[in-house]
Protein backbone atom coordinates (compact mmCIF):
# COMPACT_ATOMS: atom_id res chain seq x y z
CA UNK A 1 0.00 0.00 0.00
CA UNK A 2 1.75 3.19 -0.90
CA UNK A 3 2.01 6.22 1.45
CA UNK A 4 -0.73 9.08 1.41
CA UNK A 5 1.44 12.58 1.22
CA UNK A 6 -0.25 14.95 2.90
CA UNK A 7 -1.67 18.04 0.87
CA UNK A 8 0.54 20.79 0.83
CA UNK A 9 3.28 19.45 2.36
CA UNK A 10 6.32 19.58 -0.14
CA UNK A 11 8.39 15.71 -0.30
CA UNK A 12 11.45 17.57 0.20
CA UNK A 13 10.08 18.03 3.68
CA UNK A 14 8.82 14.81 4.35
CA UNK A 15 12.20 13.21 3.53
CA UNK A 16 13.92 15.75 5.48
CA UNK A 17 12.18 14.75 8.63
CA UNK A 18 12.19 11.97 8.01
CA UNK A 19 16.12 11.54 7.99
CA UNK A 20 16.23 13.65 10.62
CA UNK A 21 14.33 11.02 12.74
CA UNK A 22 16.54 8.25 11.76
CA UNK A 23 19.13 10.46 12.90
CA UNK A 24 17.85 11.95 16.00
CA UNK A 25 16.72 7.79 17.01
CA UNK A 26 19.41 5.79 15.67
CA UNK A 27 21.24 4.20 18.79
CA UNK A 28 25.15 2.89 19.81
CA UNK A 29 25.40 0.51 21.97
CA UNK A 30 28.08 -1.33 23.71
CA UNK A 31 29.33 -2.92 26.84
CA UNK A 32 30.58 -0.78 29.33
CA UNK A 33 33.79 -3.46 29.58
CA UNK A 34 34.58 -2.36 26.40
CA UNK A 35 33.96 1.21 26.82
CA UNK A 36 36.00 2.24 30.06
CA UNK A 37 38.59 -0.97 29.72
CA UNK A 38 39.33 -1.18 26.55
CA UNK A 39 41.99 0.98 25.39
CA UNK A 40 42.46 1.71 21.63
CA UNK A 41 43.49 5.12 19.77
CA UNK A 42 41.17 6.04 16.73
CA UNK A 43 40.94 9.37 14.60
CA UNK A 44 37.28 10.99 14.66
CA UNK A 45 36.18 9.90 11.63
CA UNK A 46 37.20 6.33 12.54
CA UNK A 47 35.61 6.93 15.35
CA UNK A 48 31.94 8.29 13.62
CA UNK A 49 32.19 5.41 11.05
CA UNK A 50 32.77 2.80 13.44
CA UNK A 51 29.64 4.03 15.09
CA UNK A 52 27.50 4.41 12.40
CA UNK A 53 28.16 0.85 11.50
CA UNK A 54 27.06 -0.56 15.22
CA UNK A 55 23.49 1.72 14.36
CA UNK A 56 23.16 -0.80 11.64
CA UNK A 57 24.24 -4.27 13.56
CA UNK A 58 21.38 -6.44 13.91
CA UNK A 59 20.52 -8.93 17.28
CA UNK A 60 20.85 -11.91 14.80
CA UNK A 61 24.23 -10.96 12.60
CA UNK A 62 27.31 -13.24 13.36
CA UNK A 63 30.74 -12.38 11.59
CA UNK A 64 29.76 -14.08 8.88
CA UNK A 65 27.23 -11.93 7.91
CA UNK A 66 28.07 -9.42 5.22
CA UNK A 67 27.06 -5.65 6.23
CA UNK A 68 26.59 -3.34 3.05
CA UNK A 69 27.91 -0.03 3.85
CA UNK A 70 26.92 3.14 1.42
CA UNK A 71 29.28 5.30 1.64
CA UNK A 72 27.36 8.35 -0.16
CA UNK A 73 24.56 7.31 2.81
CA UNK A 74 27.32 7.83 5.27
CA UNK A 75 27.86 10.79 3.87
CA UNK A 76 24.07 12.23 3.82
CA UNK A 77 23.10 10.64 7.43
CA UNK A 78 26.48 12.69 8.84
CA UNK A 79 25.62 15.67 6.90
CA UNK A 80 28.98 15.83 5.38
CA UNK A 81 29.53 18.27 2.65
CA UNK A 82 33.05 17.07 1.31
CA UNK A 83 32.29 13.63 0.33
CA UNK A 84 35.37 12.10 -0.44
CA UNK A 85 35.02 7.94 -1.27
CA UNK A 86 38.77 7.51 -0.40
CA UNK A 87 38.89 9.08 2.87
CA UNK A 88 35.97 6.99 4.58
CA UNK A 89 37.53 3.92 2.54
CA UNK A 90 40.94 5.04 4.30
CA UNK A 91 39.28 4.81 8.09
CA UNK A 92 37.77 1.33 6.89
CA UNK A 93 40.95 0.13 6.51
CA UNK A 94 42.52 1.46 9.37
CA UNK A 95 39.07 -0.14 11.80
CA UNK A 96 40.35 -3.62 9.93
CA UNK A 97 43.93 -3.09 10.72
CA UNK A 98 43.77 -1.77 14.13
CA UNK A 99 42.58 -3.87 17.28
CA UNK A 100 42.18 -2.81 20.85
CA UNK A 101 43.09 -4.34 24.24
CA UNK A 102 40.93 -5.61 26.84
CA UNK A 103 41.91 -6.81 30.66
CA UNK A 104 41.49 -10.67 31.36
CA UNK A 105 39.99 -11.58 34.33
CA UNK A 106 43.01 -13.36 35.01
CA UNK A 107 45.28 -10.04 34.64
CA UNK A 108 46.47 -11.05 31.24
CA UNK A 109 45.23 -8.69 28.53
CA UNK A 110 43.99 -9.81 24.64
CA UNK A 111 43.80 -8.15 21.39
CA UNK A 112 40.48 -7.68 19.41
CA UNK A 113 40.10 -6.70 15.95
CA UNK A 114 36.67 -3.99 14.91
CA UNK A 115 36.51 -5.48 11.59
CA UNK A 116 37.79 -8.93 9.98
CA UNK A 117 36.79 -8.38 6.31
CA UNK A 118 36.22 -5.52 4.00
CA UNK A 119 35.63 -5.11 0.49
CA UNK A 120 34.56 -1.88 -1.49
CA UNK A 121 33.51 -1.10 -4.99
CA UNK A 122 34.32 2.17 -6.35
CA UNK A 123 31.47 1.75 -9.33
CA UNK A 124 28.77 1.82 -6.91
CA UNK A 125 29.73 3.06 -3.94
CA UNK A 126 29.49 0.17 -1.47
CA UNK A 127 31.97 -1.49 1.56
CA UNK A 128 31.13 -4.96 2.55
CA UNK A 129 32.41 -5.68 5.82
CA UNK A 130 32.57 -8.14 8.51
CA UNK A 131 32.16 -7.44 12.30
CA UNK A 132 35.50 -9.22 14.05
CA UNK A 133 34.01 -12.72 15.40
CA UNK A 134 35.44 -11.42 19.32
CA UNK A 135 33.91 -8.32 18.57
CA UNK A 136 30.73 -9.17 18.34
CA UNK A 137 29.83 -10.02 22.27
CA UNK A 138 30.53 -6.40 23.25
CA UNK A 139 28.01 -5.31 20.85
CA UNK A 140 25.00 -7.78 21.17
CA UNK A 141 22.71 -9.23 23.52
CA UNK A 142 23.88 -6.87 25.84
CA UNK A 143 20.86 -6.98 28.69
CA UNK A 144 23.56 -5.42 31.47
CA UNK A 145 26.34 -3.45 32.04
CA UNK A 146 26.28 -1.76 28.94
CA UNK A 147 25.73 1.69 27.34
CA UNK A 148 23.97 3.86 24.34
CA UNK A 149 23.66 6.75 23.31
CA UNK A 150 21.82 8.44 20.42
CA UNK A 151 24.24 9.04 17.45
CA UNK A 152 23.26 12.34 16.98
CA UNK A 153 25.04 13.75 20.25
CA UNK A 154 28.75 12.41 18.60
CA UNK A 155 28.25 13.95 14.47
CA UNK A 156 29.59 17.41 15.21
CA UNK A 157 32.09 16.85 17.72
CA UNK A 158 35.39 18.05 16.31
CA UNK A 159 37.46 15.63 18.86
CA UNK A 160 38.30 12.29 18.93
CA UNK A 161 38.77 12.43 22.54
CA UNK A 162 35.45 13.82 23.29
CA UNK A 163 33.87 10.81 21.70
CA UNK A 164 35.79 8.68 24.05
CA UNK A 165 35.15 10.66 26.81
CA UNK A 166 31.41 10.84 26.39
CA UNK A 167 30.83 7.16 26.25
CA UNK A 168 33.06 6.44 29.66
CA UNK A 169 31.02 9.72 31.67
CA UNK A 170 27.28 8.10 29.75
CA UNK A 171 28.67 4.60 30.98
CA UNK A 172 28.56 6.02 34.71
CA UNK A 173 25.75 8.80 34.36
CA UNK A 174 23.77 8.51 37.37
CA UNK A 175 26.19 7.73 39.67
CA UNK A 176 27.42 11.56 40.33
CA UNK A 177 30.82 10.81 41.14
CA UNK A 178 33.63 9.32 39.00
CA UNK A 179 37.30 9.02 40.28
CA UNK A 180 40.14 8.23 37.47
CA UNK A 181 43.65 8.18 38.07
CA UNK A 182 45.17 10.61 35.63
CA UNK A 183 47.67 7.28 34.47
CA UNK A 184 44.82 5.60 33.74
CA UNK A 185 42.57 7.78 31.90
CA UNK A 186 45.76 8.15 29.89
CA UNK A 187 45.96 4.20 28.96
CA UNK A 188 42.47 4.10 28.03
CA UNK A 189 43.53 7.30 25.69
CA UNK A 190 46.66 5.48 24.57
CA UNK A 191 48.45 9.21 24.49
CA UNK A 192 50.46 8.69 27.53
CA UNK A 193 54.08 9.66 25.34
CA UNK A 194 51.97 12.29 23.03
CA UNK A 195 50.24 14.15 26.41
CA UNK A 196 53.15 13.20 28.82
CA UNK A 197 53.02 16.53 30.33
CA UNK A 198 49.91 16.92 32.26
CA UNK A 199 49.13 20.54 31.39
CA UNK A 200 48.94 19.63 27.81
CA UNK A 201 46.43 16.39 28.31
CA UNK A 202 44.65 18.83 30.31
CA UNK A 203 44.06 21.88 27.68
CA UNK A 204 44.35 19.40 24.46
CA UNK A 205 42.42 16.80 25.71
CA UNK A 206 40.27 16.52 29.40
CA UNK A 207 38.66 20.11 28.80
CA UNK A 208 37.90 20.63 25.34
CA UNK A 209 36.24 17.18 25.37
CA UNK A 210 34.42 18.59 28.45
CA UNK A 211 32.85 21.78 26.78
CA UNK A 212 31.80 19.54 23.62
CA UNK A 213 30.19 17.31 25.83
CA UNK A 214 28.46 19.94 28.22
CA UNK A 215 27.48 22.06 24.72
CA UNK A 216 26.78 19.01 22.65
CA UNK A 217 25.12 15.95 24.63
CA UNK A 218 22.47 15.32 26.93
CA UNK A 219 24.84 15.44 29.72
CA UNK A 220 26.16 18.44 32.31
CA UNK A 221 30.06 17.68 33.87
CA UNK A 222 31.89 19.68 36.21
CA UNK A 223 35.24 18.41 37.66
CA UNK A 224 37.80 18.43 39.85
CA UNK A 225 41.54 17.45 39.98
CA UNK A 226 43.12 16.28 42.55
CA UNK A 227 47.15 16.46 44.02
CA UNK A 228 49.97 14.99 45.65
CA UNK A 229 51.93 17.85 46.42
CA UNK A 230 52.65 19.32 43.42
CA UNK A 231 51.86 16.62 41.37
CA UNK A 232 48.40 16.31 39.99
CA UNK A 233 47.00 12.97 40.40
CA UNK A 234 43.48 12.24 39.69
CA UNK A 235 39.90 13.83 38.08
CA UNK A 236 36.89 13.40 39.85
CA UNK A 237 33.86 14.16 37.52
CA UNK A 238 30.30 14.79 38.33
CA UNK A 239 28.20 13.58 35.88
CA UNK A 240 24.24 14.94 35.51
CA UNK A 241 21.53 14.30 32.86
CA UNK A 242 20.53 17.88 31.58
CA UNK A 243 16.99 18.73 32.01
CA UNK A 244 14.69 18.62 28.95
CA UNK A 245 14.31 22.00 27.76
CA UNK A 246 18.29 22.17 28.12
CA UNK A 247 18.01 19.10 25.88
CA UNK A 248 16.18 20.72 23.27
CA UNK A 249 18.75 23.30 23.25
CA UNK A 250 21.30 21.16 22.90
CA UNK A 251 19.24 19.41 19.62
CA UNK A 252 18.66 22.61 17.95
CA UNK A 253 22.28 23.80 18.15
CA UNK A 254 23.15 20.40 16.36
CA UNK A 255 21.11 20.85 13.69
CA UNK A 256 21.73 24.11 13.20
CA UNK A 257 26.00 23.05 12.93
CA UNK A 258 25.02 20.52 10.75
CA UNK A 259 22.52 22.96 8.68
CA UNK A 260 26.06 25.16 8.01
CA UNK A 261 27.89 22.18 7.07
CA UNK A 262 25.44 20.59 4.32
Amino acid sequence: MSKIQSPGVPQSIINADKKFNEQYQSLVKKSNLMIRKARYSLSLQQQKVLCYLITHLSENDTYETEKIFDIKAFYDFMEVNNKDYDKVREALKALRDKSWWINNPDGSESTISFLSKIRTNKRNGKVYIHFDKDMLPYLQELKTQYTSYKIYYIMTMKSQYSIRLYEILKSVAGKELWYFDIENLKKIFMCEEKYSHFGHFRTRIIEPAIEEINNKTDLHVTYEYFNEGKKIVGIEFHVSYKSNEDRLNVDRLIRKELDENK
